[in-house]
């Protein structure tokens, strides 16, 4: 790499043709090189991308190519994130490398997932404030994180909390207040401030449009 560059640079047109191949073929060999032998070092994949990126400068149309940088700048981004903290974003990256290349980086990325799920649940549920969006997300990230810990009651205790907020979201899009009531009700009563108080609006409505509320839930 070192001699070819430094080719190209005094001369750019001395065998421009074989001088780009042949550093592309280098630059796309150390970069496989250091991806088969990361063993899950962010600092080496790191390096990789760097390799990755000269090498695409020469091809940028190379799909094998941009495709092993996507999973290298996912794995990395993944480890970034879970660094900082920012549990969700993890799970996301990661899933999208594991979903690609299940066995990448050695298979590491299940017990990498394995760790980040439960924050990411509790992450969402904190910051959705209602979104049935980020709830569904949060319920399928329990369940992920249940899948290894079965035991954990805090976690079963939060799955059901979010499934009935979600199933009383159902019911009352579909116009089932009386079972909206009991989903809502349910979650309500073990916890009135839920979703920073989104469930108390949600129960209330839905106790003001049942034709006959059950007297124990409403009103909240």
């Amino acid at each position: 790499i070192t001699l070819l560059t430094q080719i190209r640079a005094q001369n750019p047109d001395f065998r421009r043709v074989q001088v780009e191949e042949q550093l592309y073929q280098v630059y796309a060999q150390v970069a496989r090189e250091l991806i088969a032998g990361a063993d899950g070092s962010v600092e080496t994949l790191r390096q990789a991308v760097a390799y990755l990126d000269e090498a695409l400068t020469i091809r940028p149309a190379d799909q094998s190519l941009i495709q092993e940088r996507r999973l290298t700048i996912g794995f990395v981004g993944g480890a970034d994130a879970f660094a900082q903290e920012q549990w969700a974003e993890a799970v996301a990256q990661w899933e999208e490398v594991y979903e690609a290349q299940p066995g990448y980086q050695n298979g590491i990325l299940p017990s990498y997932l394995d760790q980040a799920y439960p924050n990411a649940a509790t992450e969402l549920i904190a910051r959705a404030s209602g979104s049935i969006s980020q709830l569904t997300l949060a319920s399928r990230y329990l369940d992920r994180a249940l899948a290894t810990r079965p035991g954990d009651q805090r976690l079963i205790d939060e799955r059901q909390l979010v499934n009935d907020f979600l199933a009383g979201a159902d019911a009352y899009d579909e116009g089932n207040w009386d079972v909206a009531i009991a989903r809502w009700g349910t979650a309500y009563e073990i916890r009135p401030d839920y979703q920073g108080g989104v469930l108390r609006e949600n129960l209330t409505e839905a106790c003001e449009k049942s034709e006959s509320p059950d007297a124990n839930i409403c009103p909240p």
